[in-house]
C-alpha cells in the first residue's frame, strides 16, 4: 500500500551492539518531521560465461538517510551529533564529538488509512549545513536537513524492519507500544528460568554420592556455565564443594559432579547466577536452594 505521508519520528542511542545482544536507550520524541529519505546501496558483482550474464550477487554496502524536520533543539543536536551542551545553555561543536550510532523510528500514513512502523537500527549523522538567509520582505522558513550513514548491526546483520497495521498478525497495541523500545522481530528478550532440581529444594535423606542437575526454561548459553556461576556450598562451614560441571545436548540442563562423596548428614547449598540464555537475557535473580544428605 502506497505511503502518503509521515506522522512521527523517534530517535534512539544504540547502546550495545555485538555477539552479545544489541540494546538501545529509550527512544526520544524528534517533533516536526517533514520528510524521511531512504537510499539503499547495493553493489553487484556480475559473472559472465558463454557469452552470457551467468550469475550475479548483490550486497548491501549502506544507506543514506535524509531527515528534514522543523527544528532541532540544541539537545537533540547534541544527541545526534555527539556535540555538548554548554553549562551556560546552548551547545557547541568541537573536532573531537564523535556521533553516536542511532536508530530512527517512524510512524508513517498509509493510502487506505492505515499506518506503516518503521525503525532503521543502526546509523551514524553528519555535521549539517546551515543556511542562513534574510527575510527580503517576506519570512522563509530555514529546517534543518540532517544526513545519516545507516549500516546493518553487528549482531543480526539487520538494517530495517516494517510493519503496516494492515498486514497479518500485526499487534493491535501497535500504536501505544511501538515508540517505548526498539523492536526487534524474532528476538529472544524473555529471561529464562529455573524449572527444577534435582535433588529438589529442601530434599531430605540425598545420597551423598549425588550429583546436582539444575533444569532450565530454555537452552543456557555454553559460555555461562561456569564454576562461578554454579556451584554448591557446605551449609555449616560455607566451604566450597570441589567438582566438575556438563551441560546437556540440549542445553537445557546443567549438571554439577563432586569430586568426590558429599559428607553424611549435611546441608548443602546449590547456588547459581550470572547464568544466561542464548540470546543473552539473564536470569531475573539468583538461584538458592537446599538439601540435606543422608
Amino acid at each position: 500500500m502506497p505511503i502518503i505521508g509521515i506522522e512521527k519520528l523517534y530517535v534512539a542511542v544504540q547502546t550495545k551492539d555485538d555477539s552479545t545482544g544489541l540494546t538501545y536507550n529509550t527512544p526520544k520524541y524528534y517533533s516536526g518531521i517533514q520528510t524521511l529519505t531512504i537510499k539503499p546501496k547495493q553493489n553487484t558483482e556480475k559473472l559472465y560465461a558463454e557469452n552470457m550474464l551467468w550469475d550475479q550477487a548483490t550486497t548491501l554496502d549502506s544507506v543514506d538517510v535524509e531527515i528534514d524536520v522543523a527544528d532541532l533543539t540544541s539537545a537533540q543536536r547534541a544527541e545526534l551529533l555527539g556535540q555538548t551542551v554548554a553549562s551556560g545553555g546552548g551547545v557547541y561543536a568541537a573536532g573531537s564529538d564523535i556521533a553516536p550510532y542511532v536508530a530512527v523510528l517512524y510512524k508513517a500514513t498509509l493510502r487506505n488509512g492505515g499506518h506503516r512502523y518503521g525503525i532503521l537500527y543502526k546509523g551514524a549523522f553528519q555535521l549539517p549545513e546551515d543556511n542562513l538567509e534574510g527575510q527580503q520582505g517576506k519570512v522563509k522558513f530555514q529546517a534543518p536537513k540532517v544526513k545519516a550513514t545507516f549500516q546493518t548491526t553487528k549482531n543480526n546483520l539487520m538494517w530495517e524492519y516494517h510493519i503496516d497495521t494492515t498486514d497479518p498478525n500485526c499487534p493491535a497495541d501497535l500504536e501505544t507500544t511501538w515508540f517505548n523500545t526498539v523492536t526487534i522481530p524474532g528476538g529472544d528478550s524473555t529471561a529464562p528460568t529455573l524449572s527444577s532440581t534435582t535433588p529438589a529444594n529442601d530434599a531430605t535423606g540425598v545420597s551423598a554420592t549425588t550429583t546436582f542437575d539444575w533444569v532450565f526454561s530454555e537452552a543456557i548459553d555454553g559460555g555461562s556455565v561456569i564454576g562461578d556461576n554454579f556451584f554448591l556450598v557446605d551449609d555449616t562451614d560455607g566451604s566450597l564443594v570441589t567438582g566438575a560441571l556438563s551441560q546437556s545436548t540440549d542445553g537445557l540442563t546443567v549438571t554439577f559432579t563432586p569430586t568426590s562423596n558429599l559428607a553424611a548428614t549435611t546441608v548443602y547449598r546449590a547456588i547459581c547466577s550470572g547464568v544466561k540464555d542464548l540470546a543473552g537475557n539473564g536470569l531475573a535473580q539468583p538461584q538458592v536452594g537446599k538439601f540435606t544428605t543422608t
